[in-house]
């Protein structure tokens, strides 16, 4: 279940050099940062990602019963997702960018490699080929 997947990890601020008030502020406005319509919508575009998933045996129910944890993401992975998300409801290519976006802000505040890049940093010539053959199709 993707309610159960932890979208936005929230640090701790901690520095000696500042007092318990200060603190506590700094950290309730870092537990802020997201509105819970963005928290809301990140989650259940998640969601279908994790059907993607369960569906295409990368993760199974044994192994991610209490706390599912995505597997590794990468740009071959968000490949055959987006292909897969055209033929299962998302209908324009404005809403699967959205689908995409909610994957790499989910990597993001997980301090994971941008799925849509290669191993150098550079934008992934397979993921982004497939995005503009989905644009141009769709």
């Amino acid at each position: 279940d993707y309610r159960q997947i932890s979208l936005n990890p929230t640090p701790t601020i901690i520095d000696s050099r500042f007092s318990p008030i200060q603190h506590t502020r700094v950290n309730q406005l870092l537990d802020r940062r997201n509105a819970k319509t963005t928290t809301t919508s990140t989650a259940s575009k998640l969601s279908k990602f994790v059907q993607f998933c369960y569906e295409s045996n990368i993760m199974t129910q044994q192994n991610h019963s209490n706390h599912p944890q995505l597997p590794p993401i990468t740009p071959t992975l968000l490949s055959f997702y987006a292909e897969w998300a055209i033929r299962n409801g998302i209908k324009t290519y404005g809403s699967l960018y959205q689908y995409m976006s909610a994957i790499r802000s989910y990597g993001r505040n997980h301090d994971l490699p941008d799925p849509t890049e290669n191993a150098s940093g550079y934008p992934d010539p397979v993921y982004h080929g497939i995005m503009r053959g989905i644009k141009r199709t769709l």
